[in-house]
Parts: C-alpha cells; sequence; structure tokens
C-alpha cells in the first residue's frame, strides 16, 4: 500500500508483485523507497496531496478502525505511521500515528524502526532538507546555531516506565 501512496504512477503489474508479496518484489519496493530518501526535489507530502487529495495517515487511521482482524488492522496502523513519517509531518500527527501503532504493536519492526529513524533524526530527503533551509534561515534572523530544545526522546514518551 505504502509503495503505492509514495509512487502513484507506479505500474499495475509492479503494484501487484509487491502487494502479492512476490519473491521479485522486494528490489522494485526498495527501488521505489530510493526517491523519497535521497532526491530532496521527491516531496512524499506534495506528491500524495495532489494525486489522492486528502491526509492520507488520517484517512488510514480511520480505516483500521474498521478492520476486524487485528493482523490487517495492524498492517493498516504500520501504513499509517510510515506514510506520517514520509509525509514529514509535524510532530504531534506523526507521534500520534506511531503512539497508535505502538499499543498494539510495541515491539513490531515498522513501530522499532520509526523510532529508531525519528530519534536519530534521519528522514526523507525532502524533509531533511526544508531543515536545513529552515536552520540557515534561523542562523541569519539570529546570528546563532540553532539548537534542538532539552526533551525526553520520542521512546521515553510513548513508554514512560521502560
Amino acid at each position: 500500500m505504502c509503495a503505492k501512496l509514495i509512487s502513484p504512477g507506479m505500474e499495475r503489474a509492479r503494484f501487484l508483485m509487491v502487494a502479492e508479496h512476490d519473491p521479485r518484489a522486494l528490489p522494485l519496493f526498495a527501488s521505489g523507497q530510493v526517491k523519497p530518501w535521497y532526491q530532496a526535489d521527491y516531496n512524499v507530502r506534495e506528491i500524495a496531496n495532489s494525486e489522492f487529495h486528502q491526509d492520507i495517515p488520517a484517512l488510514l487511521w480511520r480505516l483500521s478502525n474498521t478492520i476486524p482482524d487485528s493482523a490487517r488492522r495492524e498492517g493498516a496502523l504500520e501504513a499509517a505511521a510510515y506514510m506520517s513519517f514520509m509525509q514529514g509531518d509535524p510532530e504531534a500527527a506523526f507521534t500520534g500515528h506511531l503512539g497508535r501503532l505502538a499499543a498494539v504493536s510495541p515491539e513490531g519492526e515498522v513501530t522499532r524502526c520509526l523510532m529508531d529513524a525519528h530519534e536519530h533524526g534521519q528522514h526523507p530527503a525532502w524533509v531533511m532538507e526544508q531543515q536545513r533551509l529552515r536552520e540557515r534561515q534561523a542562523d541569519a534572523a539570529d546570528g546563532m546555531t540553532a539548537t534542538a530544545p532539552d526533551r525526553p526522546s520520542l521512546r521515553q514518551r510513548l513508554f514512560p516506565n521502560r
């Protein structure tokens, strides 16, 4: 699902290979992920908004509430959190999606990977470019280097008792 959301122009045959978990699909899926991770001009938020005209992570979250099968519900929540991350959603929106996922799959691979990426400041290329631009603008306005606020990590906020 995320492969098609990130690359709406993906051909039907490629999409079906990924969707049906064809063993040949992993390189296809990986090749589709190269653009958002390495090309600053591949803005996932812009692409999703222009193609689908709605908040995809919120749609996936609402969809997950209608799915009785827990494994499929978890998959919809994984897709919502991943798309929120790839779109560079505001912290509150992303942590909301990730928190809902962590509630049903605290040790899941997608949960762990998203938490780790977020905590280590890894983001899609277009998000990193936007952050660099904001930092340069803040530096120019202040004449000082911007510093991150001192606050608990995402993992500590989602799992305070661990």
